[in-house]
């Protein structure tokens, strides 16, 4: 609507001269605002390293000036070209994506980077570094916490996913960034502690629910082949996630669940003794033949 009524007031200033004062004022005040704005997304985006909503912003504005409004504000009357200021800081938020992405080889140094870097940021730091930072780190140091958040509870739900899926090898890759981030970055993150601790629980249930599955399949007749698949999950969970056997519940249920096999395997065994013995084994194998 605005770029209608400015191109409409814009053509009647060729027809009427009284339209042309008001067509200057209109452009003078949008001017003027966009500028103050303008400034305001730069000095934010300086401040907060955020760009979300900035991009979106500039996005917006580029959009606009390219469908027409270039023709009442030009590019010159502005604080700093728009294109060019919104490819600089999709570049820099592409970076700080990557910044937060700790899987991989490199994970941990980026991970020790991080909490140097968030640790001289951090406004209650008792140094003179700290005094001189304070007063322009606050939102510096809380957006790159609330990035940091975002990123270690991201990874909690991916855990509990795969835990979910038993894609345990997966829950093991995660535990182990989790356990990094918590060691280098978890002073942060106010409830990382706890929910690692949640975590361990759920991972630890996980194994004495799938133990007690097995064990249950083995007790019921003709269930060899749901155990065939249920084995191979437990032996995944065993072979990938071995911290589960330094809680007692899981070393219980797993010496039950190799209790519970060798029972089985011993009365399946002492079944063919006894059909060796009778007339049925020799049936058997004429009917083999």
């Amino acid at each position: 609507p605005l770029l209608s009524v400015l191109s409409s007031l814009k053509s009647a200033c060729r027809y009427n001269e009284r339209a042309v004062p008001l067509y200057q004022t209109i452009t003078q005040h949008l001017k003027m605002m966009l500028n103050t704005e303008l400034r305001n997304i730069e000095l934010h985006v300086n401040e907060s390293h955020c760009f979300t909503d900035a991009v979106a912003l500039l996005n917006t504005l580029n959009r606009q000036l390219k469908a027409g409004l270039n023709d009442h504000i030009q590019s010159k009357d502005l604080p700093y070209d728009i294109e060019l200021k919104l490819n600089d800081w999709l570049v820099e938020e592409k970076n700080q994506e990557n910044e937060f992405d700790f899987e991989g080889d490199n994970g941990e140094n980026k991970l020790e980077m991080l909490s140097k870097k968030i640790d001289q940021l951090d406004p209650s730091r008792s140094s003179v570094w700290s005094y001189i930072t304070k007063w322009m780190s606050g939102k510096t140091y809380d957006s790159l916490v609330a990035k940091l958040e975002t990123s270690f509870f991201a990874k909690i739900q991916k855990c509990q996913v795969a835990l979910q899926n038993r894609d345990y090898p997966t829950v093991e890759d995660s535990i182990q960034l989790l356990k990094l981030m918590d060691k280098t970055v978890g002073k942060h993150i106010e409830i990382s502690s706890e929910k690692l601790k949640d975590l361990h629980g759920r991972v630890v249930q996980s194994f004495v629910s799938l133990c007690k599955e097995l064990r249950n399949s083995l007790d019921q007749p003709y269930s060899y082949y749901n155990f065939q698949f249920k084995f191979g999950d437990f032996r995944s969970f065993v072979l990938h996630i071995p911290a589960v056997f330094g809680d007692i519940d899981c070393t219980t249920e797993f010496s039950l669940v190799h209790q519970t096999i060798y029972k089985a395997l011993e009365s399946e065994i002492c079944s063919l003794e006894e059909m060796l013995k009778t007339d049925v084994f020799d049936v058997l194998k004429l009917q083999s033949k």
